[in-house]
């Protein structure tokens, strides 16, 4: 059950409301405003969608936060997702990570996984073991990483439409032996394999998920392995 509400009357809080509503009443998830709200974008969370059955995993939903539109084929693309990655890769530094799409899945399947997303909600906090979350952006994060010389086994990327190329530069001084590269724009997918390329990595597969049919849109993955690497 999901809630709606707009009120006549000024409310001191919608976001406590919309939260009480999830966590006191059990609806799955609410959405509240009234007359000179403030904006939800950093409120109490109003509810949590589910991502993926097997393993079970759940992430946190609130005015403003992104999540896929097709939870079917959000489910599909994050097995096939999982599956790119080796059963025992070493650390996992995942990027543009959201609230957890991929993170809580992979913590689930026992993988070590840093997640970086610059619009953290405060009260995002998956009590996962060998998780860990920081609230910076991608570029900032990877590049100190980069200048600690701190070595990942895998990089996972969802960056926006616009791609990740504040990145590129940095997976090959972290030892990165395969990236795994999800894309909603096949263009700048495409600019940042070639740059990638010149690194010494190459596409090892790529798949495409309709995420929205009927329209030109698609979500790939990709997985781009090392030269260097014995994958």
């Amino acid at each position: 059950v999901y809630a709606a509400l707009y009120a006549s009357n000024p409310l001191p809080n919608s976001d406590a409301l919309a939260s009480w509503l999830v966590d006191g009443v059990g609806v799955q998830g609410a959405m509240v405003k009234g007359p000179r709200s403030s904006p939800a974008q950093a409120g109490a969370p109003w509810g949590h969608l589910t991502v993926s059955q097997n393993p079970p995993a759940q992430i946190l939903v609130f005015p403003g936060a992104f999540t896929q539109a097709n939870a079917v084929v959000n489910e599909a693309l994050i097995l096939h997702t999982l599956s790119q990655i080796p059963s025992a890769p070493g650390q996992i530094l995942e990027l543009y990570a959201g609230h957890g799409n991929f993170t809580i899945p992979l913590a689930q399947s026992g993988h070590t996984v840093h997640a970086v997303e610059v619009g953290l909600h405060p009260e995002y906090k998956p009590e996962l073991k060998g998780v860990t979350v920081e609230r910076a952006t991608a570029a900032a994060a990877t590049r100190r990483w980069a200048d600690a010389q701190r070595k990942v086994g895998a990089v996972l990327l969802d960056p926006t439409r616009t791609g990740a190329r504040d990145v590129i530069e940095y997976p090959p001084p972290l030892g990165a032996s395969q990236i795994v590269y999800v894309s909603c724009n096949p263009s700048t997918f495409a600019r940042d394999a070639k740059a990638l390329a010149e690194f010494g990595y190459v596409v090892d597969s790529l798949r495409l998920f309709d995420m929205m049919p009927q329209t030109h849109h698609v979500e790939l993955v990709a997985c781009l392995v090392s030269r260097h690497s014995p994958l």
